[in-house]
């Protein structure tokens, strides 16, 4: 991973670890939700994995997201937030 790009994801980690899952109380980083951070270009591509199946679907997550994407764009990036389900 080039320099710049590794640099971009240590800006987004830090992003996700201020945002806190507020059923656990544990930041996205450290609750495990956050499966890959991917920079190409400008672009944030962030998967998650919900803590259940219909937490990706509730108002939390949605709301996490909302939050998620407004950091990462004040930090000049066009995120791509989704979720996976393994």
């Amino acid at each position: 991973m080039e320099e710049k790009t590794k640099n971009e994801v240590e800006v987004i980690k830090k992003v996700l670890n201020e945002i806190i899952e507020p059923e656990i109380g544990k930041s996205l980083i450290e609750s495990g939700m956050v499966k890959k951070i991917e920079v190409k270009g400008k672009k944030a591509i962030v998967e998650l994995l919900p803590l259940s199946g219909a937490c990706a679907f509730c108002w939390v997550m949605s709301s996490l997201m909302a939050e998620m994407e407004e950091k990462l764009r004040k930090k000049g990036f066009e995120p791509e937030v989704s979720f996976v389900f393994e």
